[in-house]
């Protein structure tokens, strides 16, 4: 059935992953899980990014969206990022596809930033998603591609970073960036 008005929601999140993009710091964080929809046109969440349903059909559907992406800022890790410099905000607006038969789900993004890496990401994921009661758990394998200007500004060491921080020049490719 489709859903009509506006439906909020607020939780907590778990989040677990890197320090930064190319860190070897593990960390663990709590966050807000602020969810906004109106029908089953507009979302807008955490995890999710802004974005608009513009084809729907049982258990399918795509549209564009935009998620942020916070960078990273040489200060996070003194030791680690010294001489790399700050990568600034960039907005990723794309778009995806998602197909829902029970409880799989299996989606892919195609988005390209602007500011910040200024690169061009494409996701794909497989999800297995179950509810114990107010508790929704969600796992499955996930794989991110980055092209040669987001790799680059996030593993690579340009000429000038290189001189600032006393390391070798290193210009990596694009390609599979995160498999999990």
């Amino acid at each position: 059935a489709r859903q009509e008005g506006w439906r909020v929601s607020v939780g907590a999140a778990v989040l677990a992953g890197k320090e930064w993009t190319g860190s070897s710091e593990d960390r663990l964080l709590v966050v807000p899980d602020l969810d906004v929809r109106y029908g089953d046109r507009f979302f807008a969440s955490f995890g999710t990014g802004i974005g608009v349903n513009l084809l729907q059909s049982d258990g399918f559907r795509a549209g564009a969206l935009v998620r942020p992406n916070f960078g990273r800022e040489e200060e996070d890790d003194r030791a680690g990022l010294r001489g790399m410099g700050d990568i600034d905000f960039a907005a990723e607006p794309g778009v995806f596809a998602e197909v829902t038969t029970g409880p799989l789900q299996a989606g892919v993004e195609l988005r390209q930033a602007l500011g910040g890496h200024e690169g061009l990401l494409a996701e794909a994921r497989l999800d297995y998603r179950l509810r114990l009661g107010q508790v929704g758990i969600s796992f499955g394998p996930r794989v991110r591609y980055g092209d040669d200007t987001h790799t680059q500004a996030f593993y690579g060491v340009s000429a000038a970073q290189a001189v600032r921080a006393g390391l070798p020049s290193y210009r990596p490719e694009g390609g599979i960036q995160t498999i999990g």
